[in-house]
């Protein structure tokens, strides 16, 4: 009987990967050297870095982001990145910052996140976090699924 039944099992399971469907979760984004930095500011805002690279094969973009620390994530870069002119921030404190909707990732490329160029801001956490502890950063892309790590502060 148990022979029948892994017999049945393995047969299920070659009919399937015959069918020649599609993974259903597919090829996501690579992130890797993710690091979160705890900025000065009245709103304590949370800076995060890390590379992206688009493994997917299409056309895609950062589009924003989440984390149980604060119920507002943006995607930040300075005036210089983008030649725009932009105040100084005073709940974050940081310079010349602007908000961006999104940043492109062709097929290939690698997207590096650091200040000043285009990176990910918790803005106003629940609470001051020290370094060496870990917040939960889910990076949003405007097609594919969102992927979720947990990011040492430094």
């Amino acid at each position: 009987m148990c022979v029948r039944w892994v017999s049945a099992l393995v047969a299920m399971i070659l009919a399937a990967s015959a069918c020649g469907t599609p993974s259903p979760t597919g090829p996501t984004m690579s992130i890797s050297d993710a690091r979160a930095v705890q900025l000065p500011g009245s709103t304590h805002p949370i800076l995060v870095e890390a590379t992206i690279t688009n493994v997917t094969g299409h056309e895609d973009a950062l589009v924003g982001g989440s984390s149980s620390i604060t119920s507002h994530v943006e995607i930040d870069g300075t005036s210089s990145c983008c030649a725009l002119p932009a105040p100084t921030d005073v709940g974050t404190g940081l310079n010349d910052m602007i908000r961006m909707e999104w940043l492109p990732i062709t097929p290939g490329q690698t997207l590096i996140l650091q200040g000043g160029s285009g990176h990910l801001t918790l803005v106003d956490p629940a609470h001051i976090v020290e370094p060496g502890q870990t917040v939960d950063v889910t990076f949003r892309f405007q097609e594919s699924p969102p992927v979720t790590l947990q990011v040492r502060v430094q």
